[in-house]
């Protein structure tokens, strides 16, 4: 047998492409992340909540700042946040605030970067008195 090869250039493929790809996702999934329609707003028994997280885009293991606002009468006692992954099993991470005034509370807290590359997240605003808001959310990275 006898084996001719030959090394051309293909145009079409580009050095590192690999890279570029991974890096153009990346951007393309930060972008989309930071793109949510904020605040969020939910309800309890028809009460509108709004949630917002900054800074923006949202991303993992760093500190956030959680603000909710709540219309209305105040509050018997002070809102909290439970952070989880939708369909995983984790340990508590909960984000205690503290009012700031015309029904509006404030925390700081952060979500964790899942080693399965998942990214979305639950906020659920439990809010004493009334139930709770859930607020599903991605995180950046």
């Amino acid at each position: 047998s006898l084996y001719v090869a030959s090394k051309t250039y293909d145009g079409t493929v580009e050095e590192d492409y690999y890279r570029r790809s991974l890096a153009y996702f990346k951007d393309r999934q930060d972008a989309e992340a930071g793109n949510s329609a904020w605040p969020l707003v939910s309800s309890i028994n028809g009460e509108r909540v709004l949630l917002d997280i900054s800074p923006k885009p949202v991303r993992a293991m760093h500190e956030l700042v959680f603000t909710v606002e709540i219309p209305g009468e105040p509050l018997p006692g002070t809102p909290w946040i439970e952070i989880a992954m939708p369909g995983m099993t984790m340990p508590p991470n909960r984000v205690d605030l503290s009012a700031d005034g015309n029904g509006r509370y404030r925390g700081k807290g952060m979500v964790v970067r899942c080693p399965s590359g998942m990214r979305s997240w639950t906020a659920s605003v439990h809010v004493p008195g009334k139930g709770k808001a859930l607020f599903p959310f991605d995180a950046a990275d």
